[in-house]
């Protein structure tokens, strides 16, 4: 059957900011508005993959930013290339970017915004009830529970009354008589008293939370919430508030050779017209990671692209796979640590390698 070749044409590359703007980003980046607008609009990319989650707490983002081909020409019409692409553009190089984050708090609220959160004891509070969704009655009942102690027999709901009468005396309030109190009865009886000018969650906070010292209020705050966060709800709303992310740019090179070298063929021996052979090899991922912080993941291999290509007009026709060389005589590949080998052996791991002469085929792997 024939193969039809085409020759490779120059592609149209989008700018970022033509799929996504900074809206899309989670809050937390708004500070920085200005220059990321400036940034998605100066970059072209190809491959964009992005997924985001329901609730818009976790997105993961992934594409090749797209330059012209940077490379540095080497003897004997060689070429060495950085980032080359193995899919028919030879006038690129793309590197692959990709980005992740994890904001929890957004699972709990839609929108939130850490600028304008105070991180005191009442912010801590305020944000604890929402992500909780903590009605007006668990608060009250989850104050009776956690501070007060009546004397004299009387009930838990009777010295809450008689508390918010001592800062409010014009209240007057009264739990009505012949009737067994609840959190929801005192909640009703408190709101619709005019004289008491806060709402439920306000009053509780003045009342047994709020101190001149932050340190007190801080455990008061916790002992409101301890039920529900046993580990301490600032701990808790902090860990939720903190944003994880993780970036990551990939590195690799490439020697470019001309056709009178190595010429891409088909396995049939047919010429790939437009087309050089590259061998591609070394592949540096660099990582910045919120929580495990800087690195890098090495990987030394190399193959040929395409995969097969013609020793200049010998007929001889080479195909090589994931070769790796190992020059330390102190540590090993992990490819020759499973062979057996001691740790000061030195030398060269293909894969699989071809070697086809007319109808003969000698493959090692």
């Amino acid at each position: 059957m024939t193969t039809l070749n085409k020759a490779v044409t120059r592609r149209y590359y989008p700018r970022l900011s033509e799929h996504m703007s900074v809206d899309d980003l989670p809050e937390f980046l708004h500070f920085a508005e200005s220059p990321l607008n400036t940034l998605l609009d100066n970059i072209h990319y190809r491959n964009f993959q992005y997924s985001k989650s329901y609730q818009g707490d976790a997105a993961f983002y992934s594409l090749d930013v797209v330059s012209k081909n940077i490379g540095i020409d080497l003897p004997f019409g060689l070429r060495l290339m950085l980032n080359p692409v193995d899919d028919g553009d030879p006038s690129i190089s793309a590197f692959p970017v990709s980005v992740q984050y994890e904001w929890v708090v957004l699972a709990f609220l839609r929108s939130f915004d850490l600028h304008n959160f105070s991180f005191s004891p009442d912010g801590f509070f305020g944000l604890g009830l929402k992500l909780f969704n903590v009605t007006n009655e668990q608060v009250v009942a989850l104050a009776v529970k956690s501070f007060i102690n009546p004397l004299n027999d009387k009930s838990k709901y009777q010295q809450l009354i008689d508390e918010v009468n001592l800062r409010y005396p014009a209240a007057g309030l009264n739990l009505p008589p012949g009737q067994v109190p609840t959190a929801a009865s005192v909640v009703t009886l408190i709101s619709q008293n005019a004289n008491i000018s806060k709402v439920i969650p306000d009053l509780i906070f003045d009342l047994y939370i709020s101190s001149a010292d932050i340190a007190i209020s801080g455990k008061r705050l916790s002992t409101f919430f301890n039920t529900i966060a046993p580990n301490g709800i600032e701990n808790y709303i902090s860990d939720l508030l903190t944003p994880k992310a993780k970036a990551t740019l990939t590195l690799s090179a490439g020697i470019e050779f001309p056709t009178s070298v190595l010429q891409p063929v088909n396995l049939d021996g047919s010429v790939i017209p437009n087309t050089k052979t590259m061998f591609k090899f070394g592949e540096a991922t660099f990582y910045i990671d919120t929580e495990v912080g800087i690195g890098t993941q090495l990987e030394f291999d190399g193959s040929l692209i395409p995969n097969y290509s013609r020793i200049g007009n010998t007929g001889f026709i080479i195909e090589i796979k994931k070769a790796k060389l190992d020059l330390s005589q102190t540590t090993n590949i992990p490819e020759a640590d499973a062979a057996g080998y001691p740790s000061d052996f030195t030398g060269l791991y293909v894969q699989e390698a071809m070697i086809k002469v007319s109808k003969y085929n000698f493959c090692f792997v």
